[in-house]
């Protein structure tokens, strides 16, 4: 039993390895992938269910079988892009405890390379 144990931590490690060598990029887009498809699943599974209840003229043929959960899914993805940025703020000040200070509260050697790094970069520091 401690052999099996052994391999399956070996196993558990290399995986575990592979993960962290993966860029965030790569995993990002994986997330998204299969989130699209949950999605685009449950949309398409309610619109089967609408169709084979009986209610045709909610169809309007087979081409829109294929469009409607894809406009939907757009939609979704739409609106999730309008708040993300609002649902960030709220996750980094409630899971992250983060909290929004001055430049000037910074220490000296930071507040130097942050006003070095906007100037290069070309971003304003209020």
């Amino acid at each position: 039993m401690e052999s099996y144990y052994q391999s399956n931590k070996y196993y558990r490690e290399k995986i575990s390895q592979i993960i962290m060598r993966t860029s965030l990029l790569v995993r990002g887009f994986i997330v998204l992938t299969l989130l699209w498809g949950i999605i685009y699943g449950l949309i398409i599974g309610a619109y089967a269910l609408i169709l084979y209840f009986g209610y045709p003229e909610a169809a309007l043929g087979t081409l829109l079988f294929t469009w409607i959960p894809v406009l939907i899914a757009l939609g979704i993805v739409f609106l999730q892009f309008l708040i993300s940025p609002w649902l960030l703020d709220l996750s980094f000040g409630w899971m992250h405890k983060l909290t929004w200070i001055q430049p000037d509260q910074l220490p000296p050697h930071l507040a130097k390379f942050v006003a070095e790094q906007s100037q290069i970069h070309g971003i304003t520091i209020k």
